[in-house]
């Protein structure tokens, strides 16, 4: 019972539910947060959608030649994930999107960078499972209000399910959150 609970939470708190949540909830809450649908639909495409395309591919053509399928995902998820956010923060920019949408890339453009260089170069495991879901809650924090601060409990949920499920390590799962909110105070102290 206890596995199938933790299993539905992570299933429920992936980065790119975390990210279609965000950007629907703000459509609504953060006045002038986009200027048209075709705008939310990139925002989708390029956050939840793109992301969402490594496993398949992974499992298809192994990209990554790593012999474990849940590694080999992983990597490849952050690469597409990285690909996503790089488009996004470009496209931010060049087509001066509202401020809302370039801190939103920019905070997804800094995280990916960040878990690319903690997992590849310093050879550190942060959960990038954990960022995608603490940056979500902490823009929806600042753009939404106090409103949002009960989100936090997503975040206890998401800890104790990798725990349970042994995936990850308390101080992987503390560098993952602890990426994702830097990245939103460094996207909001350039933009904002």
């Amino acid at each position: 019972m206890m596995t199938k609970l933790a299993k539905f939470i992570r299933i429920v708190t992936v980065a790119p539910i975390a990210a279609i949540v965000l950007i629907l909830s703000m459509t609504f809450v953060v006045p002038d947060a986009f200027d048209s649908i075709l705008q939310i639909i990139l925002a989708i495409t390029l956050l939840a959608i793109f992301p969402l395309l490594a496993y398949p591919i992974e499992r298809q053509f192994h990209l990554s030649k790593l012999s474990d399928d849940r590694e080999g995902g992983r990597h490849t998820a952050i690469v597409f994930s990285m690909v996503g956010y790089t488009f996004g923060a470009i496209f931010a920019f060049v087509f001066h999107l509202p401020e809302f949408q370039q801190i939103l890339y920019l905070t997804y453009f800094f995280s990916g960078i960040l878990i690319l260089f903690a997992n590849f170069v310093l050879g550190l495991r942060a959960s990038g499972h954990m960022c995608g879901i603490a940056g979500p809650v902490s823009a929806m924090i600042y753009f939404g209000g106090w409103i949002y601060v009960w989100l936090f409990v997503l975040l206890i949920g998401v800890v104790w399910a990798s725990l349970y499920l042994k995936r990850h390590k308390v101080n992987e799962l503390i560098f993952g959150m602890m990426i994702s909110i830097t990245s939103l105070i460094v996207a909001v102290l350039l933009i904002g």
